[in-house]
């Protein structure tokens, strides 16, 4: 995201992309969206990151079939920084107006 650019290196926002590319489209990746990626990390490195991007989708897949109880200090943190956890609200979020409007 655009406010988030000044949060990360150009080689951080590389590695970013890469995971989220791995997890929405592992079979198909267009070049240009590798290409920064290529661009900034070593041959080992791109090894290194593709393997941890590669168990973090493990995770998610696991975690998103078998929808394991949240630890109640993980719920307690969740609740006191408002932070959403259900998926499909993360990706599809409904603007507060129409959430009034349904009640």
């Amino acid at each position: 995201r655009t406010e988030a650019k000044a949060l990360f290196s150009e080689q951080e926002r590389a590695a970013l992309q890469l995971a989220w590319l791995s997890a929405q489209q592992p079979l198909t990746t267009p070049r240009r969206f590798v290409q920064p990626v290529i661009d900034t990390f070593e041959p080992i490195e791109l090894v290194h990151l593709i393997t941890v991007c590669a168990i973090g989708s493990l995770i998610q897949r696991f975690s998103a079939v078998t929808k394991p109880a949240i630890a109640p200090k993980v719920v307690s943190f969740v609740e006191k920084y408002g932070i959403e956890t259900q998926t499909l609200a993360i990706r599809y979020p409904i603007p507060t107006s129409e959430l009034t409007r349904v009640a």
